[in-house]
């Protein structure tokens, strides 16, 4: 059964599409939404110097199934790593192993796909702000 795809959702799968991805951090377009720290973090940790790109980034994150990652940019709320019992909704920003970033509303907290409660099946575009 083939499941009709709305423009947003189809921007926000190929957001991180491996086949479309840029091989240098350079010439990746960013979402609007994604603040700057956390864009700083990515390619760091991901960065071309230590053999990895935007294509590896996706393969070690989004396109590894044991780690569970949302889509970039799907809104979630998930438990947040550092304060004990409190849950955070935003934007997911996928970063390394099972680890991510929560965004919205000018905030970014640390979360683990482990500790996701709830998947909102709301994907954004590139250039939307977060919600």
């Amino acid at each position: 059964m083939q499941t009709k795809q709305t423009k947003t959702e189809t921007l926000a799968a190929v957001a991180l599409d491996p086949l479309v991805m840029p091989p240098t951090w350079d010439k990746y377009k960013w979402p609007r939404w994604v603040p700057e720290d956390v864009r700083r973090q990515v390619r760091e940790f991901w960065c071309e110097s230590f053999g990895r790109s935007p294509a590896a980034w996706h393969r070690g994150t989004v396109g590894d199934p044991y780690n569970h990652h949302p889509a970039m940019g799907e809104k979630v709320t998930a438990k947040l790593c550092c304060e004990s019992g409190r849950h955070f909704t935003g934007r997911w920003v996928p970063m390394w192993n099972n680890i991510g970033r929560v965004v919205a509303r000018g905030r970014v907290e640390v979360a683990s796909t482990c500790g996701i409660t709830k998947r909102h099946n709301d994907k954004v575009s590139s250039g939307d702000e977060p919600r």
